[in-house]
């Protein structure tokens, strides 16, 4: 299936469904969250997700896909950690393309929630309206 195997892209797939409530994962956030460069249009992508609707795996409907029964099954045979190292790699990427201030905003948002103001404190603003934190 290429750079990503068909046990993670499964768990990708119903992780994303996850944080939309259990209504399926759009493709696009698909495609972006295992790391594919086309993204949902590319070619290495459309195959991965069409071997996996022939299997029977997953349901593609307008855009969303849905992890069938038996993709469930096998996605659940994916550990968090290897989620977590996918993530991680994610995140080494996003941030590689970061400016160093962008990178240090990012490592903050990275440990949670933080209001406007805290964040501008972090980064060494007064206020979360200064000129150049907005």
């Amino acid at each position: 299936m290429g750079g990503i195997s068909k046990e993670k892209l499964l768990a990708i797939i119903g992780q994303v469904s996850q944080l939309h409530g259990g209504n399926g994962a759009p493709k696009e956030l698909v495609a972006k969250r295992a790391g594919y460069t086309g993204g949902h249009k590319g070619q290495a992508f459309a195959k991965a997700i069409y071997r996996l609707k022939e299997k029977g795996f997953i349901e593609v409907r307008d855009g969303i896909l849905y992890l069938t029964a038996r993709g469930e099954e096998i996605a659940g045979t994916v550990s968090m950690e290897d989620i977590a190292s996918s993530n991680k790699e994610q995140q080494e990427k996003m941030r590689s393309t970061l400016s160093p201030k962008q990178q240090h905003l990012f490592d903050l948002l990275l440990h949670g929630p933080r209001s406007r103001q805290d964040l501008a404190g972090k980064l060494g603003y007064d206020s979360h309206t200064a000129q150049g934190f907005t």
